[in-house]
């Protein structure tokens, strides 16, 4: 059930609760698992069988199909898809199958069989197989405004929500704001060894390394790492939140560990690091990239050295500003819906994104001022350390936005698109506690798109020559066209690039299209102020 501030359903404040509790994948219910009966008589009789069984043992949900829940060796949930084959196989791992016999004298018996396969074809090709659907995993606990939280692991009916182990979590029923400042404290200590390319520094009187200093006020790289650990311990339960980008400088970015925060940040929030894909060589190889870890439960994606290049795809866009996605499955026909839950982070060196992904990241730049920052080290065991840490450095981040949530007077910084819940449970309790509004991070990432700056170029020179008055395209000054078209081109290309840039809105101008007048006319372009732009 949705609540009315856009989280998950969830507890009130004062239920809150952690643990493990019987009904998790593969423990089943108290009562012994119920057995399926063969019957080629009646196939209905069997298949509702089936059904009975796979959701005792409440591992198998309906996710565009039957998926499987299992747990992999370290622990972790993952998802697989079922054929008919994996049908048999779960009911063999969960209960009894006996198939009904009548012997000679009417006697009945039952005697021990394996799953027939028709049988299990039958029922995947059913319309209504009973079982629960399942629209995200949750490695995180289950949030809900009011400062509720659900980290008992099983699966939360009114969310469809299946919730994963969790650790022991030490969290007040309702934090004080001391609290939440101590909170931040542990954090911005797990975080002080990385060279946040704004952040004040001071030397380690034991190792001589550079780290944050805690008593400088909180720069913008840091806020917007500090940010990001929160989305993605509340992405879950969030209907939309901006993604990560870490970045560093093009010629001297290897080694300052852009991909050991993601890899920080995702352990705490998840129970381990999301796995690292390259973004390939086209807009289409990435995309199927995403919608696969979307497709197979995954609770985040990092997309790792992606450097040198401007970033630009329209699935990696809608993933971060749509709750559900219309999405078609490898060698299938069927679009389906899938609810989208997923933290999206990227990492590269000298990597741009473009106007369109600007607003919709936090962008954290790394650079350690040295040029081999390889060389620069980390504490040893950095990284098991977070691990062994994770339920004292969870409980941490929720004690922040707990407060947050109950915190009456809670200012509120400047808007960000269509991320106003994320803004109120993530970014709103961290500026309230002295870090940066991370809003300002995407003006810069605006500031810096080549494509804006090109717009904005074009449309100062235009100003300049022709005013704010109508220009057919034919009619442009020499200097603007050759901004417009730097290779040249027909008018036919001419007039399609100013229908291109048709309400475009950079530098407090917008260009506006006239629609010719008479068969013979021609359209207008004129260049206005933009009233939008006005603070």
């Amino acid at each position: 059930m949705m609540d009315m501030d856009g989280g998950l359903g969830g507890p009130a404040p004062d239920a809150f609760t952690t643990g493990s509790k019987d009904g998790g994948p593969g423990s089943g219910e108290c009562s012994p698992p119920p057995k399926i009966v063969v019957n080629d008589d009646d196939p209905s009789e069997t298949l509702s069988d089936i059904s009975a069984a796979l959701r005792w043992g409440r591992e198998v949900f309906e996710r565009m199909g039957i998926v499987r829940v299992g747990c992999t060796s370290s622990g972790q949930l993952k998802v697989g898809r079922l054929d008919a084959h994996g049908i048999m196989t779960a009911v063999y791992d969960l209960t009894q199958v006996v198939r009904r016999k009548t012997v000679p004298g009417g006697e009945v018996t039952y005697q021990p069989c394996s799953l027939p396969l028709h049988m299990a074809r039958l029922y995947l090709s059913a319309t209504d197989r009973g079982l629960p659907e399942l629209a995200a995993i949750s490695r995180s606990p289950l949030l809900s405004a009011g400062g509720g939280v659900l980290a008992v692991h099983g699966y939360d009916e009114a969310s469809r929500v299946l919730v994963a182990p969790m650790p022991a979590l030490d969290l007040k029923l309702e934090p004080s704001k001391a609290d939440a400042r101590n909170a931040l404290m542990c954090l911005r200590a797990v975080i002080e060894t990385f060279p946040f390319a704004d952040a004040k520094t001071v030397k380690d009187t034991t190792t001589g390394l550079p780290l944050v200093d805690p008593a400088a006020p909180i720069g913008l790289d840091e806020s917007c790492a500090l940010a990001a650990l929160l989305t993605a311990i509340c992405r879950s339960s969030l209907d939309l939140a901006p993604g990560l980008l870490v970045r560093a400088p093009a010629i001297s970015g290897a080694g300052t560990g852009k991909g050991r925060l993601v890899r920080l940040i995702t352990t705490v929030a998840f129970g381990e690091p999301v796995p690292a894909m390259t973004a390939g060589d086209t807009r289409a190889e990435l995309d199927k990239r995403l919608e696969a870890a979307l497709l197979g439960g995954a609770a985040g994606a990092l997309l790792d050295n992606v450097n040198g290049r401007t970033l630009k795809s329209d699935r990696l866009a809608s993933m971060l500003t749509e709750p559900v996605l219309q999405i078609r499955p490898l060698r299938a026909s069927e679009v389906h819906q899938v609810t989208n839950r997923m933290f999206l982070a990227i990492t590269g060196n000298g990597l741009a994104i473009s106007e369109d992904l600007a607003r919709r990241f936090l962008c954290v730049n790394l650079d350690a001022g040295v040029a081999d920052a390889e060389a620069r080290p980390f504490p040893e065991g950095f990284d098991e350390l977070i691990r062994t840490q994770r339920g004292a450095l969870l409980s941490a981040a929720l004690t922040i936005w707990r407060w947050g949530q109950i915190e009456k007077d809670l200012p509120r910084g400047r808007p960000l698109g269509s991320f106003e819940r994320w803004a109120r449970w993530v970014r709103d309790p961290l500026l309230a506690l002295g870090c940066r509004d991370v809003v300002e991070v995407v003006e810069k990432a605006k500031a810096s798109d080549a494509e804006r700056q090109w717009i904005g170029d074009l449309f100062n020179l235009w100003h300049d020559v022709h005013g704010l008055e109508p220009v057919k395209a034919n009619s442009l000054h020499p200097t603007v066209l050759k901004r417009l078209m730097p290779v040249g081109g027909s008018r036919q290309n001419v007039v399609a690039r100013l229908m291109a840039l048709d309400g475009a809105r950079v530098g407090g101008f917008v260009l506006t299209k006239q629609e010719a007048v008479g068969k013979w006319g021609a359209a207008l372009y004129r260049l206005q102020l933009d009233e939008s732009a006005k603070p």
